[in-house]
């Protein structure tokens, strides 16, 4: 390969050269017709290496869905090849007893003329677990050899830990992973309510001393995608008002979600004249890529004043009839809230839309009678 380079960059130096007269002869306007030409040639042929490497991974998984073990192999780099001692056996081990029915390939690394590059897909696999299809990332390395072909590198495709086939695991093995994720929920949940809170901590105290700029430095990225004007959108949901503090009072979810609610307790003075009042928010806090944790900052609309300390009396609420033919959402994989929006932020964005639906008419009914409203889209509560 890098003998080839070499002679292309000898003759073409040659031809640079022997150009630079020709060149001189054209006009103005032929030389800028001349790189036009020029640099659509260039990007044709990037597009058309970009789309050699798509489908060398694209081939990979339409062979696995067929169950082509062959036609998987001859994809596969020859240097994993000849590492491996039984490329068919290493190669089904790998894939072990999963089966893609969806491929989405996203981006391509590096530059046109490299030999190496890595290629992003999400895939809905099937991991014949009886837990049904889920979806999967993968980041495939691909490599142009000395037949100018793109091959890749099978073990990119590995089931990670969470995916392994418990079934195949012997009692020994089964308690070793056992014993392994309780230790790291053990670490995990040491730190994971205040890497939480910590934020949302630090924005009320911004909030306290009307400091806009780092309240939205603290503010979810996607919150900030759909607002026309972050700056104006955060002063509208803020309305005037000041916390005079702050308290939390429960936390929703698990360590590992990527998404939780926070219900907080908080004296807002909405500098009106009045005393200040004790109000709840249900704040939504998003991890994102960088895995730190952000304010959805729509949690904390205006909202009623609460009594803590006033006991609520137990009664079955009844749907008001107004409402009865109100479509509302949920998660059936477990969901336990429901929803006005089916894709509400606060719901992982792998269920969304949601496909669970009923009327509010039904609330009562089971299943649906044990969940309860998002006030992050408004569900409209019994």
């Amino acid at each position: 390969m890098k003998k080839i380079i070499a002679l292309a960059m000898a003759l073409a130096l040659l031809f640079t050269a022997a150009l630079a007269e020709d060149l001189s002869s054209l006009s103005d306007t032929e030389l800028m017709e001349f790189y036009r030409r020029v640099g659509e040639e260039g990007e044709h042929r990037g597009l058309r290496e970009k789309q050699e490497i798509l489908d060398c991974v694209n081939s990979f998984f339409s062979c696995w869905f067929a169950g082509n073990t062959e036609g998987m192999l001859n994809v596969c780099s020859s240097e994993w090849m000849s590492s491996a001692e039984d490329p068919g056996e290493e190669l089904l081990a790998i894939l072990g007893n999963r089966k893609p029915l969806n491929l989405t390939l996203g981006e391509v690394s590096g530059e046109y003329g490299d030999d190496f590059r890595i290629v992003s897909c999400r895939v809905i696999m099937d991991n014949n677990d009886g837990k049904g299809p889920g979806e999967a990332e993968f980041r495939i390395e691909v490599t142009r050899e000395e037949d100018e072909k793109w091959y890749m590198d099978p073990t990119c495709v590995k089931a990670s830990v969470k995916d392994q086939d418990l079934a195949a695991l012997s009692d020994e093995e089964l308690e070793e992973l056992a014993e392994g994720i309780r230790e790291e929920m053990g670490k995990r949940s040491l730190t994971a309510d205040e890497d939480i809170s910590a934020p949302l901590v630090r924005f009320f105290g911004y909030w306290s001393v009307s400091d806009m700029d780092n309240m939205l430095e603290l503010c979810g990225t996607e919150w900030k995608k759909t607002a026309a004007d972050p700056r104006t959108e955060l002063f509208r949901i803020l309305a005037n008002r000041i916390p005079r503090d702050m308290e939390i009072k429960n936390m929703d979810g698990d360590p590992a979600d990527t998404s939780r609610i926070l219900t907080i307790h908080t004296t807002i003075d909405r500098q009106n004249g009045k005393e200040p009042q004790l109000y709840l928010f249900q704040v939504t806090m998003v991890r994102e890529g960088d895995g730190k944790w952000y304010v959805d900052p729509r949690g904390l609309n205006p909202t009623l004043a609460v009594e803590d300390e006033l006991p609520v009396p137990e009664v079955t609420p009844v749907p008001d009839a107004g409402l009865a033919d109100t479509v509302l959402y949920y998660v059936p994989e477990g969901g336990e809230k429901y929803h006005v929006d089916p894709n509400c932020p606060t719901v992982n964005d792998k269920f969304t839309p949601m496909q669970g639906t009923f009327l509010y008419g039904q609330l009562n009914d089971e299943p649906y009678s044990g969940l309860r409203p998002c006030p992050v889209c408004g569900a409209p509560e019994r």
